[in-house]
Parts: C-alpha cells; structure tokens; sequence
C-alpha cells in the first residue's frame, strides 16, 4: 500500500523528464501512475490518499501530453519522403514503409492515448502521413509522363511502357498500404469514417489530375494506343480501388471511374473527352 502511495513521488522525476527514446520504460512509469491513480481513487476518503490523487493526476497529464509529443517525433522519424523512381517500375510486393517494431511502439503509444481520450495526435498523424504519401508520389517525374504522350504515335508507342501505368500501380499499393496502417495504430476510433480520406485525398487528387492532363495532350488516333493501355490498365484495377476506398474516402470512387472512361473515350480516337 505503502509502495503505491509512494509513487507520485518515486515517478516524478522520471515522468518529467520524458521518454529520452525509451518507449517501453516510459509507457510502463505510466501504466505504474494508473494503477496507482485507481488505488487511491477507491480509498480517497484518507487525507493523505487525496493529497497523493490530485498529485498522481497532475503526473498522469504530464505523461500523457509526453506520449503525444514522442508519438509525433516517432512517426516523424519513420515517415520520410520515398523515392520510388528507384524501385526500376517493379511493384511485386506490398510496400513496407515502416518497421514492424516501430509500428509495435507508435501502437502503444496511440493505446495508451486513446485510453484517456487523448486524441490530439490524430490530427498530427493525417497530416504527417499525407504530407509523406504526396510528397513521394510528387518525386515522380510527372512532367516527363504528361510531356511524353504528345510524342507517342501508332507505330512508335509499345505496349505498357508508358510511366502512368507504374503511377496506377503505386497509387494502390500506397492506399493499401496506408489503410493497413492506420488500422493498426488507430484502433478504437471512428477514423475510417471521417479521417482517412484527409490522409489519401491530395495525392488521390494528384493522381486523377496527372491523368487528366495526358488526355488532354492527346491528338485524335496517334495517341490511341497509348490511351488504350492506361484504360486497360485502370479497368483491371478498378475493383483494388472500389475494395480500398470505402466509408469517407468513397467518394473518390467517382473520379477514379471518370478518369477511366475518359481514358476509353480517348482511346476510340474521340476529339471531345469532356474535359
């Protein structure tokens, strides 16, 4: 008994002076302070036990506020831009972008938050990973894949050799991969009905543009064939988008098949692509 009224003052200086990148010693110093916080709660008609409640409530605080700032610094270590020019357009796998014993420790700490209802970190969490996720999709050369549909005609373009068919491929792995893991650091929350898209949306929005401004380039039949293949290419992938984009990023869905029937007007050497 003696012990757990003891540890406000056991655990003060440790709690105050943060994680130091010891995640694990940390969250236990916390789970330490709630059981003690429960202790006392149950037996506070003890004036000595008031004292150490209040005490051990201001410790609680401090420590929760301390895990929201190590979640954002952690998931800023582990969320750098990709340069995924340098995969060489080979997408066989799933993309892992982040360490499973990262993953362990961010998940932790969002358990540890969303105990209290802490849910600040949320917010730092979409705008992190959707800077991270647009910002790597911008390193393509996107300009060159605009560019290069103009200097395609019927005898030079060889099938799947334009670089929109690496973007379609990435753009789902990324989706998928990113919907993977929020469901695992995010659990117990309603994010998938009201956040995910605020993660996914910029660069879905960036993909639909780029395709967009190939069609635009296209001129009448020499561009068909190119045209042809980034259609084939959206249609066989349509379903990955459809199981991907659910709840409120649903509503992306749409422009993805706009951008495919465009892609299949354009193929079939119509001028007006509705644009």
């Amino acid at each position: 008994t003696m012990d757990i009224l003891t540890t406000a003052t056991r655990l003060e200086a440790k709690i105050k002076q943060g994680t130091q990148n010891d995640y694990e010693s940390y969250l236990g110093y916390m789970d330490c302070i709630e059981e003690a916080i429960q202790f006392v709660n149950s037996t506070k008609t003890l004036k000595l036990s008031q004292k150490v409640f209040a005490q051990l409530k201001v410790l609680r605080h401090i420590g929760m506020l301390e895990c929201e700032t190590a979640f954002g610094m952690l998931l800023t270590r582990n969320s750098p831009i990709q340069d995924f020019s340098k995969l060489n357009n080979n997408l066989t796998e799933k993309l892992d972008l982040i360490a499973i014993d990262q993953q362990q420790l961010l998940k932790k700490l969002s358990q540890k938050l969303n105990s209290l209802n802490y849910t600040t970190y949320i917010q730092d969490y979409i705008e992190k990973r959707s800077k991270c996720m647009l910002g790597s999709i911008s390193k393509l050369d996107i300009d060159s894949m605009i560019g290069r549909t103009n200097e395609i005609d019927e005898t030079s373009y060889v099938k799947n050799s334009h670089a929109f068919l690496f973007f379609i491929e990435l753009i789902i792995r990324l989706i998928e991969f990113e919907r993977e893991l929020a469901q695992n650091l995010i659990s117990g929350s309603n994010f998938f009905e009201q956040n995910f898209s605020a993660i996914i949306g910029p660069s879905i929005e960036l993909f639909v543009d780029t395709g967009e401004s190939i069609i635009k380039t296209k001129k009448g039949a020499t561009d068909a064939f190119c045209c042809l293949d980034l259609w084939i290419k959206l249609f066989e992938n349509y379903d990955k988008f459809e199981r991907l984009l659910v709840n409120d990023s649903k509503k992306f869905i749409s422009d993805i098949k706009d951008l495919q029937m465009k892609f299949s007007r354009c193929s079939y050497f119509e001028e007006d692509v509705g644009l």
